[in-house]
């Protein structure tokens, strides 16, 4: 094997190395993969394979408002809770979540090798160690798995003969077309590189590579499109295109992309720079741009940068864990800038000095993590023994409790996305302008939330303000008996609330015309 080849197999294999080793160790210092963190995206979609492994289907029995991807990816972790427990499949997840994020870096390697050795390994390095990347490749986000269907894409297109390989290219297309099967914001970089494709290797190519994306796509979404074609449509279009906008504007966004706002933990006020910082990462970021676009898998990490950019920018929501979109196309570029920096032989040690400072100091910053409240799920499980049906405002609080697989199981109501009612149109109302109401004003929310609740022998509230329960809401759960109180967490017995109407029945009802 040529010297070269040794040395970039060694670099994928370090990289790789140093990114797990970065995600396990955050895990660590969360309280351990089985342990509940305060995230709810992630166990929103855990809960959901899991229960399509009791033969429940998204879309058609339960709310889902994202592509089917993460469920099927998900599922043999929801098997493995099945024969075990909740919070083991749960911690196998987020392993296998972490060795994804170690597969993602080193597939950055391998992608950039052209750049050089140096380079390549560099900016794989920079990606296996970025905070925002490191935090939300620990457990089952989207993000991860969309960014290892882009990546192997690449990884197939950059070979150097991939321009005369039809099935080299087909493959190319079936890794790419999982990217909007597991998050509608995936056809954004399936556009770029189709162009890219067409430019560089011609229609042909870019015909293989689209037909092998459709087939990808098609095969995960399509069993799922025929059990509830009306209301998969509804949630992971519809839904997603009218969803309400959030509050931070272009710079916050931009700012915790590039990790300047709060990198791992570090309170905003001891970081004021961040501001003179942003000047400094967009000239740098301007500089590496122009340098890139002078071979064109430099000019292909730029484009992605730029539509990742645009997206996070334009989309009406934001939440920190869309912050890692835009990083491994980020490193792409650097490392096409590095390469091309280090055709001035002089600039070689430099450059990789560079890169080991940047490396060492992403990754100790990344290792000040922020540590997740604690969840006593063993004080209050003895309290859940005898209660057949358990209700919580969070999926994970069901998981970190293992009483969801025993909901499944006895037939129970589980709403596997329970806040995520409040943006399905065909369940919650809108005002005249097409906004979802407020949940603290809207009755319907209000009535489902504790209509859903009330269904359970047992039930507890753990996200907080998040729910915004009306003041009726609160006192009726502040009326139901106290079973057990631990850090700051009670769980109650819910009675039937004063009405005519039961509340399981007015449950009933509204998770029907979810789901319909």
């Amino acid at each position: 094997m040529p010297w070269p080849r040794v040395l970039l197999l060694v670099g994928v294999l370090a990289v790789a190395g140093l990114a797990l080793w970065a995600r396990l160790a955050a895990l660590g210092r969360s309280g351990g993969a089985g342990v509940m963190s305060q995230g709810y995206d992630d166990g929103v979609y855990f809960s959901a394979a899991e229960a399509l492994a009791f033969g429940r289907m998204p879309y058609r029995d339960f709310v889902l408002l994202h592509p089917p991807g993460i469920v099927v990816a998900a599922l043999p972790f929801g098997w493995v809770a099945r024969l075990t427990d909740d919070p083991t499949g749960m911690a196998a997840a987020r392993v296998a979540w972490a060795c994804v994020g170690a597969a993602n870096a080193a597939l950055v390697t391998v992608t950039a090798r052209r750049a050089g050795v140096v380079a390549a390994v560099t900016a794989g390095a920079l990606y296996a160690v970025w905070p925002p990347v490191v935090r939300y490749e620990t457990s089952t986000y989207l993000e991860a798995l969309g960014t290892l269907a882009v990546l192997g894409c690449l990884a197939l297109l950059t070979v150097r003969r991939a321009a005369t390989r039809p099935r080299l290219q087909v493959a190319a297309g079936l890794a790419l077309g999982l990217a909007p099967a597991v998050k509608i914001w995936g056809v954004v970089p399936v556009v770029v590189v189709l162009g890219w494709v067409l430019v560089t290797l011609g229609a042909r190519p870019l015909g293989r590579v689209a037909a092998g994306a459709v087939a990808a796509a098609t095969l995960v979404c399509l069993p799922f499109f025929v059990h509830a074609p009306g209301a998969m449509w509804r949630m992971v279009v519809v839904d997603q295109l009218g969803r309400g906008s959030t509050p931070e504007g272009t710079v916050e966004r931009l700012q915790r992309v590039a990790a300047l706002g709060t990198i791992g933990g570090v309170a905003d006020g001891t970081l004021r720079g961040a501001t003179s910082g942003g000047v400094v990462a967009l000239c740098v970021a301007v500089v590496a741009a122009v340098l890139a676009c002078t071979r064109r898998e430099g000019a292909l990490g730029v484009a992605l940068t730029a539509s990742g950019l645009l997206v996070v920018v334009l989309a009406p929501s934001f939440y920190d864990h869309y912050t890692p979109l835009v990083a491994p196309y980020a490193a792409l570029v650097l490392a096409a800038a590095l390469g091309a920096l280090t055709r001035w032989r002089p600039a070689v040690p430099t450059v990789a000095a560079a890169g080991v400072v940047a490396t060492c100091w992403m990754w100790t910053a990344s290792s000040t993590l922020v540590t997740d409240r604690p969840f006593p799920a063993a004080e209050l499980r003895p309290a859940l023994d005898a209660a057949r049906c358990v209700t919580a405002d969070s999926p994970k609080a069901l998981v970190a409790l293992d009483v969801l697989g025993r909901d499944l199981r006895n037939g129970c109501t589980v709403a596997i996305d329970v806040s995520g009612a409040t943006y399905d149109a065909a369940a919650m109302p809108l005002l005249a302008d097409g906004t979802a109401v407020v949940r603290s004003m809207n009755p319907r929310w209000q009535s489902y939330l504790m209509g859903y609740l009330g269904t359970g022998d047992a039930t507890l509230l753990v996200r907080g303000t998040s729910d915004d329960l009306s003041p009726a809401s609160r006192e009726l759960f502040r009326s139901w008996p106290t079973l057990v109180s631990r850090g700051g967490y009670r769980v109650r017995a819910p009675r039937p609330a004063p009405s005519t109407d039961s509340a399981e029945a007015r449950s009933r009802r509204t998770s029907a015309s979810i789901s319909s």
